[in-house]
């Protein structure tokens, strides 16, 4: 699956795991899309008490499109859709970010 494959406020499950904070089978929403190398980045679906080991581990805003300690940035390869649902409430979307939606 390529990046295209993803708009943002999709729902998306991790087939692997990622980072070491990231277990195979964790969901999140997509909430950023770097263009120049096909990242993804994804809000993960993480337990309060999960987020100060995330911080440790280098989770992240995804450039201020996440609350701190949930983002990551993922290959394409590394998530599948969770479901047809976007959930674009949680997201501060720009006008541009809207246009490729």
């Amino acid at each position: 699956m390529t990046s295209d494959a993803f708009c943002l406020g999709d729902r998306v499950v991790a087939v692997t795991e990622i980072n070491g904070c990231v277990l195979e089978g964790r969901t999140g929403t997509v909430c950023h899309m770097l263009n120049n190398d096909g990242n993804i980045g994804v809000c993960w679906d993480l337990d309060e008490d999960e987020v100060d080991f995330a911080l440790d581990e280098g989770m992240h805003t995804c450039c201020d499109h996440c609350e701190d300690g949930y983002g990551w940035y993922v290959l394409p390869e590394d998530i599948a859709l969770h479901n047809e649902a976007r959930d674009f409430e949680d997201f501060e979307l720009s006008a541009i970010d809207i246009l490729f939606a």
